[in-house]
């Protein structure tokens, strides 16, 4: 199996803006998969919110296999998109500092 992707983009969550959220990203289409580089984040569960459009009251949760505990971060991870376009990631522990994702999307 072969898996083609786009270009690695990277976005800054701003943590006076949303200490628990990342912003909307829009991979430009939609992808399968997604590859993702896990910045450090204080410690507890990470979960993949996905939606069809970029508009915030439409992002829901894809499933319980793309929420994963984060205790230590600076690792890569794919996660499954099931053909979405936008996502987010909610963090269940408020970050103090800003963190800078890097992500692409993946097609089989």
């Amino acid at each position: 199996m072969s898996y083609s992707g786009m270009q690695w983009q990277s976005q800054v969550q701003n943590v006076t803006l949303d200490p628990s959220m990342t912003p909307n990203f829009d991979l430009g289409r939609p992808y399968d998969y997604l590859q993702l580089y896990i910045p450090v984040v204080n410690t507890g569960p990470l979960t993949l919110e996905v939606s069809k459009a970029n508009v915030n009251t439409d992002f829901y949760k894809l499933s319980d296999t793309n929420a994963i505990s984060s205790t230590v971060g600076n690792y890569h991870d794919v996660w499954e998109l099931g053909g979405h376009q936008f996502f987010r990631i909610k963090q269940w522990a408020i970050q103090n500092t800003n963190k800078t994702w890097q992500f692409r999307g993946m097609s089989i």
